[in-house]
């Protein structure tokens, strides 16, 4: 009987790659079992990008991750589920882009938003998936009151 157990393991990624920033799809595989395997893609980057839904678009903005800034001249795009650019524009002084395309876009909807730099640097926010789960945060809530609740 095979026991398995979760490990963590540091990665250096420095001595792996030849730029400082990109994307990295990253695979590991158990040795002695070829089905048991996961992958994961890491953005190294300096670039956060957050955004708005709104009807007809949406409003991106994008900060530097290390000076805590806002960045200006990035450029924004909406990409659709079958990697078809919906929408374009560039960051302002303020980091904001606002991006308009229709809701019921032929392309499909959207999937992600791309920032990128001219130094090459790039940064994406996929959209619709939940990052604020906190592992280390009790998310079971309150219990339900036995009386009135004002």
């Amino acid at each position: 009987m095979l026991f398995r157990s979760v490990q963590k393991a540091v990665i250096d990624l420095k001595s792996l790659v030849d730029q400082p920033k990109g994307l990295f799809r990253i695979a590991v595989a158990a040795t002695e079992s070829r089905w048991t395997n996961d992958a994961a893609v890491v953005a190294i980057t300096d670039l956060a990008v957050h955004a708005k839904r709104s009807r007809g678009g949406l409003v991106a903005w994008v900060t530097s991750i290390s000076r805590g800034v806002p960045v200006a001249g990035a450029k924004i795009s909406v990409l659709s589920e079958n990697n078809q650019e919906l929408a374009a524009g560039v960051s302002d002084a303020s980091g904001l882009v606002t991006l308009a395309f229709p809701d019921r876009h032929p392309d499909g909807k959207p999937w992600a938003i791309v920032a990128e730099m001219a130094d090459g640097d790039l940064g994406f926010l996929e959209l619709g998936k939940a990052t604020d789960l906190l592992d280390d945060v009790d998310q079971s809530g309150r219990p339900v009151p036995e009386t009135y609740d004002l």
